[in-house]
């Protein structure tokens, strides 16, 4: 890991130009997934954004515009956007393994022109790879979209966001993790947190060596949205609350409740956005040069006295039993996947159900991310309502 944050933390020198915008010019990647395509849809929602540039995998413009517009209309259940939200939108189709990110001289130079913020958002979602697995699209693609910010033409170098994940710190070993950079050991054992912590460490490298405001948003567990409580279902979670209509029941955390912070997806986008946009030297607060945010709820609920009342309160009808007994009649049940989702995940729930007490996870700490994200501050809570 060391290796490539070495290999990757040589950044372009910003020179800087006489170009002034008014207003935020945005290039986002993972704008076709649940969490991107939110993003997407608050960005064009905020009358100071102009325009968004959404770098994604297609073959063609046309082709990268329909995926582009299916994730929104996927994501929103189909709220219906104005046609000035959609004429804010520019779908690229790009590469982000090579340094023109495989576009046209005339687009990248209209964008280095017009870029003032870079959100990046997109990566394999893939527990199976290695790290090495990882450099080329992803790694070597977050160093080319850091040396983007540095072409600009702007006085000011672009802010870069990258959007990583609680993986990275999940193995600290302390009951609260606070914001800030953590060491290659307090990452989970798997590459794709190896590849986020390898990334973080090149943004902090680039804040330090080219004064680029590199922020890292350290992303909770994501859940519903707000007004329609729809959730992936292919996710663990929910295919745990499917089981109470397969099966008929779901697990008791035994010896003791369990901890769980869970924040909804377009509150999630909403924080990522406000973070995004700070002035990166706000009332002089230097570390948003290199800051690590936590975007997690600021209060967690238990998974006994909260969730399950809530669904039962819901008239979801199950019956509650111990974790073990849960994980013996699912191994019991249909193995059909397609009749019972949830037998797709035994080995995963085997695992962590396979013993009596479960582990604790630990707190994200949200001080500083509460304090510059009005939306995460006013965080509407996963309550009974909502879970309904």
């Amino acid at each position: 890991m060391q290796n490539l944050v070495e290999k990757y933390t040589i950044f372009k020198t910003h020179v800087p130009g006489s170009v002034v915008v008014d207003g935020e010019y945005v290039v986002l990647t993972g704008s076709t997934g649940s969490l991107g395509a939110h993003i997407l849809s608050t960005l064009i929602q905020r009358p100071a954004v102009h325009k968004v540039y959404c770098f994604v995998r297609a073959n063609s413009p046309d082709a990268g515009s329909q995926r582009v517009l299916d994730a929104l209309h996927k994501a929103l259940h189909l709220h219906r956007l104005t046609e000035q939200q959609k004429h804010k939108i520019i779908a690229l189709p790009a590469d982000l393994s090579q340094e023109s990110f495989s576009l046209p001289t005339r687009t990248i130079d209209q964008i280095t022109c017009e870029v003032t913020t870079i959100i990046h958002g997109a990566w394999s979602v893939n527990f199976n790879m290695d790290v090495s697995s990882f450099e080329q699209q992803y790694i070597r693609g977050s160093w080319n979209l850091i040396n983007l910010c540095l072409s600009s033409s702007h006085a000011n170098i672009p802010t870069f966001s990258f959007i990583t994940s609680v993986s990275t710190a999940m193995a600290m070993g302390t009951p609260t993790i606070p914001e800030v950079l953590p060491k290659f050991s307090d990452a989970m054992p798997m590459g794709y947190a190896h590849s986020k912590l390898v990334t973080k460490y090149i943004c902090h490298a680039a804040a330090a060596k080219a004064d680029i405001a590199a922020r890292v948003l350290r992303i909770g567990q994501i859940v519903g949205d707000t007004h329609f409580g729809m959730w992936n279902a292919i996710e663990a979670i929910p295919l745990t609350i499917q089981s109470a209509t397969t099966i008929g029941a779901l697990p008791v955390i035994s010896n003791g409740d369990k901890e769980v912070s869970w924040l909804l997806v377009d509150t999630t986008a909403d924080t990522v956005v406000d973070l995004s946009l700070l002035d990166k030297r706000l009332n002089g607060y230097m570390p948003l040069h290199g800051a690590v945010f936590h975007v997690c709820h600021p209060r967690a609920l238990r998974w006994n006295r909260d969730v399950l009342t809530a669904l039962k309160h819901a008239g979801l009808e199950f019956e509650a039993v111990d974790q073990r007994e849960w994980v013996k009649r699912l191994e019991a049940s249909e193995q059909d996947g397609e009749k019972n989702p949830p037998i797709k995940l035994l080995d995963f729930f085997r695992r962590k159900y396979s013993r009596d007490e479960t582990t604790t996870e630990p707190y994200f700490e949200t001080k500083e991310s509460c304090r510059f994200s009005p939306s995460l501050r006013d965080a509407k809570d996963v309550d009974a309502e909502l879970i309904g």
